[in-house]
């Protein structure tokens, strides 16, 4: 179980790492952000040209899509997998709904039924 403490006027758990995903966001970001900031100076130092800046613009266009690609692939896996889910939860359900009324329906104590709920039992 999480234990929870509370900080400075309730809002210390912001900023505690265990159980975060901050560290791993920022093992992704960090190189990213340093690749992006390595391109832009080689771009203001080497003064690249319309031709390069052309080859870079679909360089971009093609990972937007790729990426564009990869998140709808996975967000339709996902929907699949929240519609299975719901539908064996109904499933369930149903299943439990039946036999509460077979239960009550077949458990009397009316004399006359006695035969049918020793024959049920």
């Amino acid at each position: 179980m999480i234990s929870s403490r509370h900080g400075w006027r309730g809002i210390s758990f912001i900023f505690r790492l265990s159980g975060s995903v901050l560290p791993k966001a920022v093992a992704w970001a960090l190189p990213a952000a340093a690749l992006a900031a390595i391109v832009n100076r080689l771009k203001s130092q080497l003064e690249w040209e319309a031709e390069t800046k052309s080859g870079l613009l679909a360089l971009l266009a093609c990972f937007t899509c790729t990426l564009g690609f990869l998140v709808v692939c996975r967000s339709n896996q996902a929907c699949s997998r929240y519609w299975e889910g719901a539908k064996l939860v109904q499933r369930v359900r149903g299943q439990w709904f039946n036999a509460a009324s077979s239960l009550v329906a077949f458990c009397s104590r009316e004399p006359e039924d006695s035969v049918r709920v020793q024959r049920f039992q």
